[in-house]
C-alpha cells in the first residue's frame, strides 16, 4: 500500500439520507487526527489522503444522518479505497530435511 484513498458508502440511495458522520480508529484504536466526527454529504466520498501510511489497519464508525427512507439504505455498505496493489496473501512451504519424497506445489488456499 502506498496510502489512503477515500471512504465511501454504497449501495445506498444516496436521496434516501442527508449526510454520513466518520470518526476514524487506527489499528491501535486510537482516533486518527482530522477524523473525528466529520460529516460527509450524501454520495460523496471523504478523502483519506491524509491518513499517514503507518496506518496499517483503521476502523470506522459510519452514522447516516437525515435519512428519508431506511428502506432505501438497508443495502448500504462503507467502502475504503487505498492507493498501490490490490491486497495480497503470502505464503511459506519449508521441506523437511529429507525432501527427495516430498511433492511441492505453488499453490494456497486461504
Amino acid at each position: 500500500m502506498t496510502g489512503w484513498d477515500a471512504l465511501s458508502v454504497t449501495g445506498a440511495d444516496a436521496a434516501a439520507y442527508a449526510s454520513f458522520t466518520i470518526t476514524l480508529r487506527d489499528q491501535n484504536d486510537d482516533i486518527i487526527p482530522g477524523f473525528d466526527g466529520i460529516t460527509v454529504d450524501a454520495g460523496a466520498r471523504a478523502s483519506l489522503t491524509s491518513v499517514p501510511v503507518t496506518v496499517t489497519s483503521m476502523t470506522a464508525t459510519v452514522v447516516l444522518t437525515g435519512v428519508s427512507d431506511s428502506s432505501a439504505i438497508a443495502r448500504g455498505r462503507i467502502r475504503i479505497d487505498w492507493a498501490g496493489a490490490p491486497v495480497q496473501m503470502c505464503f511459506q512451504t519449508t521441506a523437511p530435511p529429507a525432501c527427495d519424497a516430498v511433492t511441492l506445489s505453488n499453490s494456497a488456499v486461504a
